[in-house]
């Protein structure tokens, strides 16, 4: 099999090498635009270059799917600025948290005592209250739990009064967090499902946003994916309505975004639909 590739192409060919040795996994599309600064459409384009001349493999629609199918010395040296950069991604080291010291203390609490702590930490701050709430209704797909997750995604678009102020770290956050306090995968779904719409339609109805707003709209929509072909399969009947409803909304959307919708909503629909 011929491994020929441009000099551009070998630049992505190392990043997704050096990336996957580093983190484990796969780049998403997201995290080669950010790192070769150029805009979804181009990285998405050049994904598919690479995956017609036969140099990676992928699942499409499929978030970090991407398989090097060039063995690693055919690449460019790994002193290429590719590399140096991905070599600083794990700079950042988990701070000491004094857990152990912590756990050893608590071990001889009794149940009256880690009650209180507990009851203490639920009154001491908002987001303690959720995340305990969220845990105790792990079980349930919706639920109390779930529309306060919703509410705090829905009012960084739509609030209640004056503008959304598109504060997406924090409406990702509360994805994260309900899936770490419940573990719920439908409900999960049901969350990212909640960012993806209000997502699209806060463009529809203001107009062009920028790249950073579209990679993270489409971040979750793989997400949502992937958890519709796994844990969250047996949801994807109730969804198929509503990702139809996304799809045409954003086609009068630019930067790529409305193919990138289609794809995935089409790829899903070949997948899954006759199921």
């Amino acid at each position: 099999m011929s491994h020929a590739y441009t000099e551009r192409q070998g630049q992505f060919l190392a990043y997704i090498y050096h990336y996957s040795l580093v983190n484990g996994c796969a780049p998403a599309e997201a995290d080669m635009q950010r790192f070769f600064r150029i805009t979804p459409p181009s990285v998405h384009s050049m994904v598919l270059t690479l995956e017609r001349r036969g140099l990676i493999r992928r699942v499409p629609g499929q978030a970090r799917s991407i398989t090097l199918l060039v063995p690693s010395e055919l690449l460019p040296p790994a002193e290429t600025p590719a590399t140096q950069s991905i070599q600083t991604m794990k700079t950042a080291t988990k701070k000491p948290g004094g857990w152990s010291a912590v756990r050893q203390q608590l071990a001889t609490w009794d149940k009256p005592a880690l009650l209180a702590l507990v009851k203490d930490l639920y009154e001491s701050a908002d987001v303690n209250r959720d995340f305990l709430q969220a845990r105790c209704q792990a079980g349930e797909n919706g639920g109390e739990a779930l529309e306060e997750y919703r509410g705090k995604i829905v009012e960084q678009f739509f609030p209640a009064r004056g503008f959304g102020k598109l504060k997406l770290g924090e409406a990702r956050k509360a994805i994260r967090d309900y899936r770490k306090a419940t573990g719920n995968a439908p409900g999960t779904a049901e969350l990212l499902m909640t960012y993806v719409e209000n997502g699209t339609r806060f463009t529809r109805e203001y107009g062009d946003i920028g790249e950073r707003f579209y990679s993270s709209v489409e971040s979750a929509l793989d997400e949502l994916a992937a958890l519709l072909r796994g844990e969250a399969r047996e949801m994807y009947p109730q969804f198929i309505n509503r990702l139809a409803e996304v799809e045409q909304m954003s086609s009068c959307i630019g930067w790529g975004f409305h193919d990138y919708v289609g794809d995935v909503v089409g790829r899903l629909e070949e997948e899954l639909g006759g199921n």
